[in-house]
């Protein structure tokens, strides 16, 4: 707080000042959930590679911000949900002649 007249600044409490106590509180707001968790489940997904090729694999183990996975060929992947795409399997009928 700064007194005018002589150009001092005091340091008062938060406590002590007026209406403090009695303000009614406002709680902050929930924060938010993390997304792509809820979204993947152990299953077939397909992900970018660095060098831009397109990689197919199985969720393994759904970790707190990455999931596992192991693609076709073998080799086991830590990837951020940002990254993964979900899989969609297509069943094609064959129409009768």
């Amino acid at each position: 707080m700064l007194e005018e007249s002589v150009r001092r600044i005091w340091k008062i409490p938060y406590a002590a000042i007026e209406g403090a106590l009695n303000a009614a509180y406002d709680p902050p707001p929930e924060p938010a959930k993390p997304q792509g968790l809820i979204e993947f489940k152990v299953g077939k997904v397909t992900f970018d590679n660095c060098k831009g090729s397109v990689l197919v694999g199985m969720i393994m183990r759904i970790n707190r911000r990455t999931a596992t996975l192991q693609t076709m060929g073998g080799k086991t992947w830590r990837v951020d949900f940002q990254l993964l795409r979900h899989v969609v399997e297509v069943l094609t009928t064959s129409r009768p002649p």
